[in-house]
């Protein structure tokens, strides 16, 4: 029995390092620099803010705050040039808290490698009032010939949303590589239990 628990551990330590990594595209997605180092923000007047908060956090540590008093403006809070590849599919997740219902939407922006403007989209966020954290995530494919996007926060209502530990990165599809050495270490247990 500690052969094969030897054997599970050794391949399974060598199949987690043929996996590729899922680093986030985003820089300062937790905000945990204490300021919007990476991000911009835009405020259309001055019922509307986006600033960092430490009061009753996701994580104890900093998060985005986004408050509007304005139903005709947004608030908006994103970055630029992220860079990121064509018909390709990616993961968005953000963690949030809100009491009220505020319209609110993810934009995103496609350019090519020459930064011509390619196309736009919504990503669809539905955000849960309970006024506790919750965690959004949803996925997205990028256009033919995308080389960057920008990634937006809009907030459209009169409302205030808590954001944190905003993350983009690609879904990944096992490798094949990947994919036979599990199997391969699946076949190596079968027979030696067989054998025991």
């Amino acid at each position: 029995m500690k052969t094969i628990r030897s054997i599970v551990t050794t391949v399974s330590l060598l199949a987690l390092t043929l996996l590729p990594a899922r680093a986030n595209l985003l820089g300062n997605g937790d905000f945990n620099t204490g300021d919007f180092t990476g991000w911009w923000t835009w405020a259309a007047d001055g019922t509307q803010s986006t600033a960092i908060s430490t009061t009753a956090p996701y994580d104890a540590t900093a998060y985005a705050l986004m408050t509007s008093g304005s139903s005709t403006w947004r608030d908006a809070l994103g970055q630029a040039g992220v860079v990121i590849g064509p018909n390709t599919q990616y993961a968005l997740s953000f963690v949030y808290n809100t009491a009220a219902a505020p319209s609110f939407a993810v934009s995103i922006n496609y350019y090519d490698s020459g930064n011509n403007y390619l196309n736009y989209e919504w990503v669809p966020t539905v955000l849960s009032t309970s006024g506790a954290w919750s965690t959004y995530s949803g996925n997205f494919t990028t256009p033919a010939n995308t080389a960057s996007l920008n990634f937006e926060f809009d907030l459209y209502s009169p409302g205030a949303v808590q954001l944190d530990n905003v993350s983009l990165t690609p879904v990944t599809v096992p490798e094949p590589a990947s994919m036979v050495l599990w199997g391969g270490a699946g076949l190596i247990i079968f027979v030696l239990r067989r054998r025991l």
